[in-house]
């Protein structure tokens, strides 16, 4: 279901924002995808302008192992985000603050357990912002457990790659 109330930007055009619904949309796709597959394990969606780090092996296991090890629920862990404010949970996971969830976005890449695209599926039906700002908006509400590594293992809108989100 998609509002198209915030999605009118700049002299009420919707134009200047379908790239934000087409982005939201693949995002559900990729949960579809998963669940065709069915299985119990981890699946990574990476953003299209993504640049994994040089420490992202290390530091994917490092959070992977923090979290199972620790039967620490999550619905999300972001691999690379913008967030000022976090909170240490342990090894190199945090819990992203984001009091004002307009100060958290860039969904560089996340991880979610396959079990859990349902879940992430009813939370994220109803666009009514961007795919990023909707996930920080849900966990601000405690509607999905979400989790950060740091440092970021995956970086966005690299001069290398850019991104035409709005163009």
């Amino acid at each position: 279901i998609i509002d198209p109330a915030p999605y009118r930007g700049m002299n009420g055009n919707v134009n200047r924002r379908k790239y934000e619904v087409a982005c939201f949309l693949s995002h559900i796709k990729c949960f579809d995808a998963i669940d065709e597959d069915a299985n119990d394990g981890y699946s990574i969606i990476f953003e299209d302008d993504f640049e994994i780090q040089d420490n992202y092996f290390e530091g994917l296991k490092k959070g992977l192992d923090y979290l199972t090890k620790n039967n620490i629920d999550f619905d999300m862990l972001f691999l690379g985000l913008h967030s000022p404010e976090n909170t240490f949970i342990g090894e190199n996971i945090y819990k992203p603050n984001c009091e004002s969830y307009f100060n958290c976005y860039y969904t560089h890449a996340y991880l979610i357990p396959n079990n859990k695209t349902a879940k992430l599926k009813k939370a994220l039906e109803f666009i009514d912002d961007a795919v990023d700002i909707k996930m920080m908006k849900l966990g601000n509400e405690k509607k999905l457990n979400i989790y950060r590594t740091i440092p970021d293992i995956v970086n966005q809108n690299s001069p290398t790659t850019g991104s035409i989100i709005r163009d």
